[in-house]
């Protein structure tokens, strides 16, 4: 089922109750770049499992466990997790704006993405390609972002969506993707729609979208717009 507006309405609303509070802890400088167990695809195995997003603590705890599976510091990897969950809620919620805001045909989030593409998602729509990138708007991340954008994605065109205090859209304690975001992607398809055909295409055929779910199932929330 394709998100809709009143899908993302009601994600709002959870994301604004207490329960989605978000708390962080110091990351050792030791576990900054070690191996972790895939941050991305425990999130959206919690995600389909209960079909709605986990709350910080439950992720953390999740990734935790495994990380102490492969003789990781548990609670240097709880921390790391923690600190990686906004973005996850951040690209998820984007995706569901994509959907539900747009009529590009389709919104791909999958855990190779990112690590083999720098990419948090494809979007596809007339056997054409864009990735989008997502970033905190400090010199750091976005160096960060479009290096990694310039050596993994040649082939494909790509936007770099950058999020700030002034233009995020603040939902309880995130910054969260604004309707503007959608209007710059679907500007960017336009562009890749119109451009030479060969240099648009995927440089390796990914697998399919195993990992792909939606929260059509959201629980009804007291305070949810419907």
């Amino acid at each position: 089922m394709r998100p809709e507006p009143r899908h993302v309405r009601r994600l709002e609303d959870l994301l604004a109750s207490t329960e989605y509070d978000l708390h962080f802890e110091p990351v050792p400088e030791h576990i900054e770049h070690a191996a972790m167990p895939p941050l991305g695809a425990i999130y959206r195995r919690l995600t389909r499992e209960a079909h709605v997003p986990p709350p910080q603590a439950s992720y953390a705890e999740a990734v935790a466990d495994a990380a102490a599976n492969m003789g990781l510091d548990r609670s240097a990897a709880y921390a790391r997790a923690a600190r990686a969950y906004p973005s996850f809620i951040s690209e998820d919620h984007l995706r569901f704006c994509l959907c539900a805001y747009s009529t590009l045909h389709e919104i791909v989030a999958i855990s190779e993405l990112d690590v083999h593409y720098g990419a948090d998602l494809l979007v596809l729509h007339d056997q054409r390609v864009l990735a989008v990138q997502s970033t905190l708007a400090t010199d750091n991340s976005i160096t960060w972002h479009t290096t990694r954008g310039l050596q993994r994605l040649k082939a494909v065109e790509y936007v770099l969506l950058e999020l700030d205090a002034q233009t995020a859209l603040h939902v309880g304690a995130y910054w969260l993707h604004p309707l503007q975001h959608v209007e710059i992607v679907i500007d960017a398809m336009r562009s890749v729609i119109m451009g030479p055909w060969m240099s648009k295409r995927l440089p390796v055929l990914l697998a399919p979208p195993t990992e792909q779910y939606d929260f059509a199932d959201l629980p009804t929330l007291s305070t949810a717009v419907v």
